[in-house]
C-alpha cells in the first residue's frame, strides 16, 4: 500500500476518534434532560447513561428514568448536579434505549427515530371528560396555560414537526399501570405490558389524510373497586392489533383516535358480584314465570364466542363494533354491537341479549306450549306467535334488555314483548268457570 493511502486511513481514523470522543463529553446527561425538559412540560431525571459510540448510528441507553410534574429545578433551567433527587414520579422507566448520529451529538440537537423502553412503570388518573394526568406532563411547556382550571397545552404536531416526522417506531417491553378512575375510584392495573408502535405516518401540514401509527399491543388487566383493592371485578389478558390516528387534524393536538381488534385470553373472566350484573341477572329472573331457572349468578363470567374486543378509543370512550359474548352457567350474555361506555364518567348504553342453551330453550317451549293449550283458542296462539317471534333467536330462548345511565346503578329496560301471566291465569280460571258452569247446566237440563 502506498505510503500517501496508509496516511489518510490513519489521518481518517484519526479524526473519526476526534469526532467520536467529543460526541462523548458533548453528550451528558444535563444536555438530555435539558432537551426533554424544553420538549415536554415535566421534571426530568437519568439514573445513569451509557453511549456505545463505534457502532453506526450511536446507541444511548438510560437507566432509572423518572419523569414528573413539572418544578422550579426545570423551570429555571437549573444544572442537574444541582438538582435534588427526586424518588417517584408519574412516569417511570428501567431502561431507554435510542440511537443518534455523531453529526446530531456534535450539533448539540437529538432527533430519536427509534425508541425502545424496558421496565415501564406509569400512574395515571382518568378524569371524568375523559382527559388524564399525563396530558399535563406532555404538554408543551412553552406555551402558558390561561388559568389553573383550563386544560394545559397539548403536545402539537405542527409546533413539534422535526420530532414527529423524524419519529420511526416505539417499543415498549415489560411495562405496567396503575390506572384510577377518578369519579368511580376504580382502579385498573396493568402488568406484562407490551407496546410495539410502527409505520409512523404523520405529515403535521396534512393530518386530515398522512396521520397514522400501527400498534401491537398485549397486556395482562386486573380491576379492582378501588386503590385499596379490596374486591377484584376481574381479570383480562388483551392482545392485538390496533390502529391509531395520532393527532386533532383541526389543530394538531396530541389526541389518539384508536380501532382495536383485541383477543381475551383464555384465563380472562370478571365477577359477577357487582351491582351492574346482579340488576341485568334478577331483571333476565322474569322468565322463571315461565319455568326458566336461570340459577345463582356464579362467582365468575368467563368470554365466549369471538373472544374478541373490537371497536375504538378515544378520550376514555370505548364504542363496541363487535358483539362481546359472556358466558354465565348455560346462558350467554352479549353484549351487542354499538354498545358504549364512558370510562371516566361510567356513563354507558348496552344493548344486551341473555340468551340460554338450545336444550334449556326447548324446555321452555315446551312448558310454554301446555300453558297455551290451557287457555283461551286466541290467546294461547297468540302466546305460541310471541314464542316464536319475540323469544327465540338461532333456536335460543333469547331476552333483550337495554341498559343505560350510571354503570353502577344502571337503568335496565326489558325490550322483549313478555306476555302478561296474570292475565294469562285470570283468562284460564275464567275458561275453567265457564266451563264447570256449562258442565252442570247440561246435568240439570237432564
Amino acid at each position: 500500500m502506498k505510503k500517501w493511502v496508509k496516511r489518510l486511513v490513519i489521518g481518517l481514523i484519526i479524526i473519526a476518534c476526534v469526532f467520536a470522543f467529543s460526541a462523548k463529553f458533548l453528550l451528558t446527561k444535563e444536555l438530555l434532560v435539558e432537551q426533554a425538559e424544553d420538549a415536554i412540560n415535566s421534571r426530568v431525571q437519568i439514573g445513569s447513561f451509557e453511549v456505545s459510540l463505534f457502532s453506526f448510528p450511536a446507541k444511548v441507553t438510560l437507566r432509572d428514568v423518572i419523569l414528573a410534574e413539572r418544578d422550579n429545578y426545570a423551570n429555571r433551567k437549573v444544572a442537574y448536579a444541582e438538582r435534588e433527587p427526586i424518588a417517584t414520579g408519574a412516569l417511570s422507566c428501567d431502561v431507554i434505549r435510542f440511537d443518534v448520529s455523531l453529526w446530531e451529538l456534535l450539533s448539540r440537537k437529538i432527533y430519536v427515530d427509534t425508541f425502545e423502553a424496558d421496565g415501564f412503570h406509569a400512574k395515571v388518573s382518568l378524569y371524568e371528560d375523559g382527559t388524564n394526568s399525563l396530558n399535563a406532563l406532555f404538554a408543551d411547556p412553552h406555551e402558558p396555560v390561561p388559568d389553573a382550571v383550563a386544560e394545559p397545552p397539548s403536545f402539537n404536531a405542527k409546533r413539534s414537526e422535526e420530532f414527529v416526522t423524524q419519529l420511526d417506531s416505539i417499543r415498549i417491553t415489560d411495562a405496567s399501570f396503575d390506572l384510577l378512575i377518578e369519579k368511580t375510584g376504580v382502579l385498573v392495573s396493568g402488568q406484562g405490558c407490551q407496546v410495539l408502535i410502527d409505520d409512523i405516518e404523520v405529515n403535521p401540514n396534512s393530518l386530515e389524510v398522512v396521520n397514522e401509527a400501527k400498534i401491537q399491543l398485549g397486556s395482562r388487566v386486573e380491576i379492582y373497586d378501588s386503590a385499596s383493592k379490596t374486591v377484584k371485578f376481574g381479570v383480562i389478558g388483551l392482545s392485538g392489533p390496533a390502529v391509531a390516528k395520532l393527532f386533532d387534524p383541526s389543530n394538531g393536538d396530541l389526541d389518539p383516535d384508536v380501532m382495536i381488534d383485541l383477543d381475551f385470553s383464555e384465563d380472562s373472566y370478571l365477577n359477577t358480584r357487582v351491582p351492574y350484573v346482579e340488576k341485568v341477572w334478577d331483571t333476565a329472573k322474569k322468565l322463571e314465570q315461565f319455568g326458566v331457572n336461570l340459577g345463582t349468578l356464579p362467582d365468575k363470567a368467563t368470554f365466549g364466542r369471538s373472544r374478541k374486543l373490537a371497536g375504538s378509543y378515544k378520550r376514555g370512550r370505548v364504542d363496541v363494533s363487535e358483539d362481546i359474548s359472556i358466558v354465565v352457567h348455560d346462558w350467554e350474555v352479549a353484549i351487542n354491537e354499538g354498545s358504549w361506555i364512558e370510562s371516566g364518567s361510567e356513563q354507558h348504553a348496552f344493548l344486551i341479549d341473555v340468551a340460554a342453551s338450545k336444550k334449556s330453550s326447548a324446555s321452555v317451549v315446551k312448558h310454554v306450549g301446555d300453558l297455551a293449550g290451557k287457555v283461551s283458542q286466541s290467546l294461547g296462539e297468540a302466546l305460541n306467535a310471541n314464542v316464536q317471534n319475540e323469544w327465540l333467536v338461532d333456536g335460543k330462548l333469547t331476552l333483550r334488555l337495554r341498559t343505560q345511565g350510571s354503570f353502577s346503578k344502571p337503568e335496565v329496560d326489558m325490550l322483549t314483548k313478555l306476555p302478561d301471566v296474570e292475565g294469562l291465569i285470570e283468562d284460564y280460571a275464567k275458561k275453567k268457570a265457564t266451563d264447570f258452569l256449562f258442565k252442570h247446566l247440561g246435568r240439570d237440563k237432564d
